[in-house]
């Protein structure tokens, strides 16, 4: 046991310093300096979100949640990001390097997500290969770029990359294991996967009404071949998959009950029907109705060299041509901070 222990210790080390290492890597040019502080993080030439972020996170240290202007952004995104640099400005104040702390953490819940890659591998492959080939996507500028670097961390999105992937091969490692204490530690990380980002949440969606489904299937095919469930390896798995999921579900409750009791829907976020609309029209018909996907306006802004410009291009476009959107009660900014007024 204690051979176990200190070899999970030196490779959860190993993984440590070599995400340290790879954070010196620079794949883009102009990138803020690590030790920043958030005032001169909000005055540098960056696209809005991750300013958006910040603002909020300053805002709920400061005032306890999100006050009504602002409102718009917990419909936009999910909590999760925001509330740990609400946290981040609470505990070490508003003048804390804090990319550098999330820099930190992002090493931290990165090694445990190796560490979990490695353990699921090690069954499979010797233990060498098991501890080097989850350090494979590090390899690819993408990854280092969301994960380790200042501008990718000021996103967030690498802490929802990060709980997605340590969801699904802990998962892995529980229907193996047959394990429900892993199986429902999985669905929380999948949970947490969607409160850093919305996407995770229809992933989360999609594979419950999977799991379940299958369950249900493969129990009325023991039950009609008159085997019994419990001796059945794929009712087995199944069943800690679903598990898992419905952990998620439970965890990610809160949040939909926040938006019911704001605005009288259960959404995780209400960009999400939207979303998933436009995602399923062609762009012609988007065009006819007034409106565009949202992926077409995020190419148009990652295209041009002026993002304050496209901006405002967009948030025209939004206001005066997005029927599409504001006939749902969700469009632009201004919509949501007058819906969020007249609710209060």
């Amino acid at each position: 046991m204690k051979k176990i222990t200190t070899e999970r210790v030196s490779a959860a080390a190993f993984y440590a310093v070599i995400l340290f290492a790879i954070s010196f890597a620079r794949d883009r040019a102009v990138q803020p300096d690590l030790w920043i502080s958030v005032s001169d993080f909000l005055n540098f030439s960056i696209i809005n979100d991750p300013k958006t972020f910040a603002r909020a996170g300053l805002e709920v240290a400061e005032q306890g949640w999100l006050t009504q202007p602002s409102a718009w952004i917990f419909n936009l995104w999910p909590p999760g990001f925001v509330l740990l640099l609400s946290g981040i400005f609470k505990l070490f104040g508003i003048g804390v390097p804090f990319l550098a702390v999330l820099l930190g953490l992002t090493i931290a819940a990165g090694a445990f997500m190796l560490m979990t890659v490695r353990r699921y591998l090690s069954s499979y492959v010797s233990a060498p290969v098991a501890l080097l080939l989850p350090l494979v996507p590090f390899i690819f500028p993408v990854t280092r770029f969301f994960l380790l670097q200042p501008v990718g961390l000021s996103f967030g999105e690498g802490f929802s990359v990060i709980f997605f992937i340590t969801f699904a091969f802990l998962l892995l490692i529980a229907v193996k294991n047959r394990s429900m204490i892993q199986a429902l530690a999985s669905g929380g990380f999948l949970a947490l996967a969607a409160y850093f980002r919305s996407q995770y949440e229809l992933i989360a969606l999609v594979l419950s009404v999977g799991f379940f489904g299958l369950l249900v299937l493969v129990v009325l095919a023991d039950v009609f071949l008159k085997r019994k469930p419990a001796e059945s390896n794929k009712y087995q798995a199944l069943k800690m998959m679903a598990l898992a999921v419905l952990a998620a579900q439970l965890l990610m409750l809160p949040w939909r009950i926040y938006h019911y009791v704001d605005s009288g829907r259960w959404g995780w976020v209400q960009t999400q029907e939207i979303v998933i609309r436009n995602a399923l029209l062609p762009e012609e018909k988007l065009f006819e109705m007034g409106g565009i996907s949202w992926c077409s306006v995020e190419a148009i802004w990652h295209a041009s060299s002026n993002p304050t410009i496209v901006e405002k291009r967009n948030l025209h476009f939004f206001i005066g041509r997005f029927s599409i959107i504001s006939t749902s009660g969700s469009s632009t900014r201004r919509r949501w901070q007058n819906l969020s007024g007249s609710r209060r």
